[in-house]
């Protein structure tokens, strides 16, 4: 995810003040996270959207296991209506009552005990559009109704019933029937389609294992630019007559790709790339696999007004959004006190990135706007530690701030700095083959990189994660010639 509030910086701090002593992180909060008794495996899900109407209805089966006996199956499904929620098992269906409770907490409960193994859930719904560019939203431009997603955080659950965490990560099936003359994107390539009575029903492929906030949907007239020169397929797609304010990205974006491939030496790890311009996108963009969207803004230009400006802030954000693909998606966090990481690396890298790619725009240089501006956050009484338990659901994305954009990613420089980048990059490839399609926290990628340092990481990265302010360093030079240096934070906690 990126944002025009975010935008990137590096932070100059000198290696050596990474052996300051640890301070502790605190203790994470319950939160009330779904129970780990009930692991769902797979998920298919059909959507009825006709962006011309203002609501729609679904339905989704999942398949899951029930590994201790218990009388009740929890799930995310909030401010919709539910129809019937079916078991099946080995003893045939039974329904199951729904109770929901706060956050979109539901708890279906059967008559009599659900032994553990295999079941198959089958739950049906109807709900309205949001209308506030969140969860499944529609919107009108030039005439013409479209639907788009934006999940993260937890707005997925408001969308169709689902397990609405980070660490429940599995493969799902996307089905939409849309109008004939509507087009339809998910995260994966069309397997097949069909037309009846007006209405064409859309099935994606299966997708590979993901959260549910980086699965991605779009109806509507859309139109397609074709993206050549990359490893995969790629298009940029926009909304009706649009197509010739899309050529900027075509152009730019296959060497980007190509760069972080070799980067992460492997090759970017989806079947596609679909760039999706949203007329209204509050993130700026969303790293959604095979399907970022972006706010239009962001995406479309007209090349011969187009400013270094803009090709420099489009350049970051694609290299920041694609380098999500391995480091966010393929490894996902386990839950949200580690966004964090996924952010701060992100923008990191995207900054490196495009700097490499497109030396021309001064991306680093940039970028170091922002270096006064953190120290400034980082000195006022109302600061904060970059990595923060979640204490409720109301912030989840609490860490999706300057401070984790600017500092986070100069902390993660000045870290490749200390090692050398050759050693940090071997340890940013093992963290992402040990834990690929699957979730990870911050202790596994300090466990990696301190393996391929020969030197524990964990303490000097703590100093910078778990408190706030920035190290500030006088030298007082001695009459013998020796010099006196002295530290102390600049955040107004400590100095």
């Amino acid at each position: 995810m990126t944002s025009t509030r975010f935008l990137r910086t590096t932070l100059a701090l000198t290696a050596f003040l990474a052996g300051i002593a640890s301070a502790a992180a605190p203790a994470r909060a319950d939160v009330g996270r779904l129970p780990t008794d009930i692991v769902p495996t797979f998920e298919a899900i059909r959507l009825d959207l006709d962006a011309d109407k203002m609501d729609y209805s679904g339905a989704v089966r999942v398949e899951l296991k029930v590994l201790k006996a218990t009388k009740t199956i929890q799930f995310h499904a909030q401010e919709m209506k539910l129809g019937k929620i079916v078991l099946i098992g080995k003893g045939g269906p039974r329904e199951l009552t729904p109770q929901e409770g706060v956050d979109g907490l539901v708890t279906a409960t059967a008559a009599a005990e659900i032994a553990p193994g295999p079941y198959t859930l089958d739950v049906s719904f109807s709900n309205e559009f949001d209308q506030r560019a969140t969860s499944l939203y529609r919107l009108v431009t030039n005439g013409h109704a479209y639907t788009f997603t934006q999940f993260e955080a937890v707005d997925a659950r408001l969308a169709f019933p689902c397990w609405d965490e980070p660490a429940f990560k599995f493969p799902y099936q996307i089905t939409v029937v849309v109008p004939k003359a509507h087009e339809a994107v998910s995260n994966t390539p069309i397997e097949r389609q069909s037309v009846k009575d007006g209405m064409k029903t859309v099935v994606f492929r299966r997708t590979k294992p993901l959260p549910s906030y980086l699965l991605a949907i779009a109806t509507g007239p859309l139109e397609f630019v074709p993206i050549p020169g990359m490893s995969i397929p790629g298009r940029v797609v926009v909304p009706q007559g649009s197509a010739a304010l899309a050529q900027v990205a075509v152009t730019m974006t296959p060497p980007l790709v190509a760069a972080l491939e070799k980067y992460f030496g492997r090759r970017y790890p989806y079947e596609k790339l679909d760039l999706i311009a949203v007329p209204e996108f509050s993130p700026g963009a969303m790293e959604n696999p095979g399907a970022i969207t972006y706010g239009d803004r962001f995406l479309l230009f007209d090349p011969k007004t187009m400013s270094t400006s803009q090709r420099r802030t489009f350049a970051y954000f694609t290299a920041h959004e694609v380098a999500h693909m391995w480091f966010g998606d393929l490894v996902t966090m386990k839950w949200w006190d580690d966004l964090w990481l996924n952010e701060s690396f992100a923008d990191w890298i995207g900054i490196k990135i495009a700097g490499e790619v497109y030396p021309n725009l001064q991306v680093d240089a940039d970028a170091l706007e922002g270096v006064q501006q953190a120290m400034n956050m980082d000195a006022q009484l109302a600061t904060r530690v970059i990595r923060q338990p979640i204490e409720s659901m109301s912030n989840l994305l609490q860490s999706a701030d300057p401070l984790t954009y600017k500092k986070g990613n100069a902390t993660l420089g000045m870290f490749e700095r200390w090692v050398g980048p050759a050693t940090f990059r071997k340890g940013v490839l093992a963290y992402l083959k040990e834990h690929e399609w699957g979730n990870a926290t911050a202790n596994d990628l300090w466990d990696a990189l301190s393996k391929a340092a020969g030197r524990d990481l964990h303490g000097p990265m703590s100093t910078f994660l778990d408190q706030p302010g920035v190290p500030i360093v006088s030298a007082e030079v001695m009459k013998d010639s020796r010099v006196r240096l002295a530290q102390k934070s600049s955040s107004a906690y400590w100095s």
